[in-house]
């Protein structure tokens, strides 16, 4: 009887290793399938540092765009210096209140910069990159042709960014376009008030680009500009536009879901 018991007992560990090897393949795979989902449908956030300045980051990379501050004391010094790591920097142009934090930020040394040529040229030991299109695999990048609001002839450039399965178009201080502009993207960013762009000229970018989202900016410097942004608000509403206008408080965090 005790060697029948050993035969079967024999006989039975093969079985058993071999369903023990069965479960652990489909719960690897269920695992494989979980993490391939999350990334997939992992989300994006913005955060708002006031003027032109929009920290851009999902799970795995994080974008600082026009790293500058105009008479608000927003995007201080301390504030650039202080910032987690970011892995690509991302300029309009030249002027002082969209660049004059760029020597703060941390490790700028060694962070690809995309910019225009007189970023460059001001600012030689950095590494900036000039050309009409950048891709490294986790984002890819192209420059919208569209003039200053007050000074056409700038060295001016607006950028098409697909990112995170999102397509953002950011303007900058651009207020005419002089090429077709991607309509219908995720988020659009257009400057509202100040001396950049009026109310008017805003609400027909958001008519002609039709983005998801807006979001206002460069509004804050002037006390007279807050209330232009929410007239820009209002005249939205009144259009009916399918558009949803996000206004965001200074350091407020923004989370837009991946569909």
């Amino acid at each position: 009887m005790k060697i029948i018991k050993q035969i079967s007992m024999f006989l039975l560990i093969p079985i058993l290793m071999f369903y023990i090897s069965c479960i652990n393949l489909e719960t690897n795979n269920s695992a494989g399938n979980i993490e391939e989902l999350d990334n997939s449908n992992s989300n994006i956030y913005i955060t708002y540092f006031g003027t032109a300045c929009f920290l851009i980051e999902d799970s795995s990379h994080r974008i600082l765009i026009d790293p500058g501050d105009l008479f608000t004391d927003r995007f201080t010094a301390e504030l650039a210096e202080n910032l987690e790591p970011v892995d690509l920097i991302i300029i309009t142009h030249n002027d002082f209140d969209h660049c004059n934090r760029l020597e703060y930020i941390k490790g700028v040394d060694s962070i690809p910069i995309i910019g225009t040529n007189s970023i460059q040229k001001d600012f030689p030991r950095f590494n900036v990159i000039t050309e009409g299109s950048f891709t490294n695999g986790w984002i890819n990048i192209r420059k919208i042709d569209i003039a200053h609001g007050l000074r056409p002839n700038e060295d001016h450039t607006g950028y098409n960014i697909q990112f995170a399965d999102k397509t953002i178009i950011f303007l900058g201080d651009g207020a005419t376009p002089l090429e077709p502009i991607e309509t219908n993207p995720d988020i659009l960013f257009v400057t509202i008030g100040g001396i950049e762009a009026s109310v008017k000229n805003g609400v027909q970018l958001v008519t002609e680009i039709k983005p998801l989202n807006v979001i206002p900016m460069h509004w804050e410097i002037l006390s007279r500009n807050a209330v232009r942004v929410r007239r820009f608000e209002r005249t939205l509403d009144k259009q009916s536009t399918e558009t949803k206008c996000i206004i965001p408080e200074f350091y407020e965090t923004i989370k837009f879901a991946i569909d």
